[in-house]
């Protein structure tokens, strides 16, 4: 059999796989809603689990395991990542921090329990309690993997049937704001502005009296006042 080191090396491909496709899955679960991936993805998880039927008393890795480990992996990731965008959606953003924790322990318990209760079921049919190189082990292994598959494709099923996708509040696009188009006065052009304004003291195109060469008495009174700055007439 594998060492601890070859068997936590023989799972990598599942690491590997969730860590490139996880993104990519949440992304799409946010836009079609998580029903379809957490319906879909344990039915495919479960498949990858019955590949492992496959192993015997010598199996090959790459002929019998990678290809269980690699739907295996497709399928737990078309399920977590989904699965914690809703739960962590549903929480407000101040308890974000908590469902994530509860996800998490959730997660982890549900692991411990099923692999006791697996192994109290498989316990009988092994010989010295342990497994050996033996065709009991084969048949005890072959057990496990039927009742693992069999409850992933029942979480599949039940995600199918009683997850619903949230509706979304589509609000539509606001008109932008209405412009007013009136001439200004000695302007050749209409000037545009959005809702009620004046027109500017110098319009385009209009004349005043330093352009027109005519200084009107308003000006002439001001600069033998000494005022810095001479207005015009309107």
């Amino acid at each position: 059999g594998y060492s601890a080191l070859e068997s936590g090396l023989t799972t990598l491909p599942v690491t590997i796989v969730m860590f490139a496709l996880s993104r990519r899955f949440g992304a799409l679960a946010d836009r079609l809603g998580p029903r379809l991936f957490m319906g879909a993805g344990p039915l495919i998880a479960a498949g990858g689990i019955l590949l492992l039927l496959r192993v015997g008393m010598d199996p090959s890795y790459v002929a019998d395991l990678l290809p269980a480990l690699l739907v295996f992996a497709l399928g737990l990731t078309l399920t977590v990542a989904p699965l914690t965008a809703t739960v962590l959606a549903d929480a407000d953003e101040t308890d974000a921090g908590i469902a994530s924790a509860i996800n998490n322990a959730v997660a982890r318990v549900a692991g411990l329990i099923g692999v006791s209760v697996v192994g109290v079921v498989v316990a009988s049919t092994l010989v010295g309690d342990t497994f050996a190189a033996n065709d009991e082990s084969v048949r005890a292994f072959h057990q496990v993997v039927w009742i693992c598959a069999a409850l992933v494709a029942a979480g599949g099923v039940v995600g199918a049937i009683g997850i619903v996708n949230p509706r979304r509040t589509v609000e539509a696009a606001r008109p932008p704001p209405a412009t007013s188009r009136r001439r200004c006065p000695g302007s050749s052009r209409s000037a545009i502005r959005p809702g009620p304004g004046r027109c500017p003291r110098s319009a385009p195109g209009a004349r005043t009296w330093w352009a027109s060469g005519s200084v009107p008495w308003t000006a002439t009174w001001a600069m033998s006042h000494g005022w810095a700055r001479a207005w015009g007439p309107p």
